[in-house]
């Protein structure tokens, strides 16, 4: 069965022996005529009500060979796949009414011109560690979190939209937590 990309103990393993490189170029191939997109397709996948075509452009014993491992993939990969859907958040507005609302546009407002900083975000000098505001985060994956990449957090571009961000999360937990006082 070929993997391609498959790793294992850190190094790339090549299990593509024996495959035609016709059928390799046909599944993981990067060459050839480019694809013209449709108005709103992405080039991710197939939009929701297309449908898709499977049928490879080989000829003659190749298609054999092509559908052959179609085939294979699929049953390698079916048991990745008995989840049931994750359903997607609402996105809803958090703040009741209009009164709500225009608080939260003026209160963030009044944030952003004083220039506060909320404690708590990790974006205060006293919240940094000594090398100051982090240059770089470290996102864990992989089995027990074992890979790690490490990902840049320029300041010029990163620390703005997380004050951002905390002064909008704050000026809104402020407002939701005293209307569900009330």
């Amino acid at each position: 069965m070929c993997f391609m990309g498959q790793v294992r103990k850190g190094m790339y393993v090549d299990d593509c022996e024996g495959v035609h490189p016709n059928v390799i170029e046909c599944y993981y191939g990067t060459h050839g005529p480019e694809r013209h997109r449709g108005s709103g397709e992405t080039g991710a996948g197939q939009l929701d009500d297309e449908e898709i075509s499977a049928s490879p452009s080989a000829s003659g014993s190749d298609s054999d060979e092509v559908d052959s491992l179609e085939e294979q993939i699929e049953d390698a990969h079916a048991k990745n796949f008995h989840h049931e859907a994750v359903p997607v958040p609402k996105h809803t507005n958090p703040f009741d009414d209009e009164e709500s609302m225009q608080l939260f546009y003026d209160a963030l407002e009044a944030a952003i011109q004083g220039d506060i900083i909320p404690p708590g975000y990790g974006l205060l000098p006293e919240e940094w560690d000594e090398d100051g505001y982090p240059s770089f985060e470290i996102l864990r994956s992989g089995h027990r979190g074992g890979k790690q990449l490490r990902i840049a957090l320029p300041d010029s571009i990163w620390r703005p939209r997380a004050e951002m961000w905390a002064r909008a999360l704050a000026v809104m937990d402020q407002i939701t937590y005293h209307n569900e006082a009330q």
